[in-house]
C-alpha cells in the first residue's frame, strides 16, 4: 500500500490538489544479466549485474475549487513533467523508496 507520492517538490497523494489513484503501477525492473562463456569448461555462467529501468504507470486526478486553482496546479504538474531529471519518492508504510 502506497503511503504518500513526492513528483519533485509535489505531493501527489495530498488530496489538494493532486490524488494518485489505486490503479498506479509501479512496474518491475529489468534484470541486465551478463552471459560469461568458459573455454575450460561446458556450458556459460549467467550472472545478474544489476537491474534496469521500470516504467512507473501514475493516474494523478487533479481537482481544484476554480478553474484558475486548477489552471494553476495543472501548470505546476507539466513544470515537473518537462523536467530533464526528476525525483518520485513513494513513501510505503514503513520505509521509503527513491524510484
Amino acid at each position: 500500500m502506497i503511503g504518500q507520492v513526492r513528483y519533485g517538490p509535489l505531493d501527489l497523494t495530498s488530496q489538494d490538489p493532486y490524488f494518485v489513484s489505486v490503479d498506479t503501477d509501479l512496474g518491475q525492473p529489468a534484470p541486465d544479466l551478463a552471459t560469461v562463456s568458459r573455454l575450460l569448461s561446458d556450458g556459460d555462467v549467467v550472472s545478474g549485474v544489476r537491474s534496469g529501468n521500470r516504467q512507473i504507470t501514475l493516474r494523478v486526478t487533479v481537482a481544484a475549487n476554480s478553474r484558475a486553482e486548477f489552471v494553476a496546479a495543472e501548470a505546476a504538474l507539466f513544470r515537473e513533467a518537462d523536467r530533464p531529471t526528476n525525483a518520485l519518492t513513494v513513501l510505503f508504510g514503513a520505509g521509503e523508496s527513491v524510484l
